[in-house]
């Protein structure tokens, strides 16, 4: 495929031409199939970077969710009215099971993503 086809096509006049130009509308044929198969490869090419794309960004947001769980979590532990004030062995077990829980949860999720 060389650049002088465009040229050769534009100049060319069937009346004065042997033939009517058959090699030239073959070369440009082909020229013309060549480069749809080119701009086919380039689509493909470009939706298959989207789905990664799309794969990339469906994995941030699970893992913001999952953040914003664990953050949760540890608001609750951290800022959190005590719930036996005077107990404080009763408010240990309560912290370590809420966070038990939300690990607990986070890996349940996982577990299905990973499937």
């Amino acid at each position: 495929m060389s650049d002088d086809l465009v040229k050769r096509l534009r100049a060319f006049d069937c009346i004065t031409m042997e033939g009517c130009g058959d090699d030239l509308r073959h070369a440009a044929a082909d020229r013309i199939e060549g480069l749809e198969a080119e701009l086919r490869e380039a689509r493909m090419q470009s939706l298959s970077d989207l789905g990664q794309a799309h794969d990339a960004y469906q994995a941030r947001l699970e893992a913001e969710t999952k953040l914003a769980k664990a953050v949760g979590a540890l608001g609750d532990i951290y800022d959190g009215e005590p719930e036996w004030p005077d107990d404080p062995k009763k408010e240990l077990d309560w912290c370590r099971n809420r966070a038990r829980a939300t690990l607990a949860e986070l890996e349940a999720e996982k577990d299905k993503t990973d499937e």
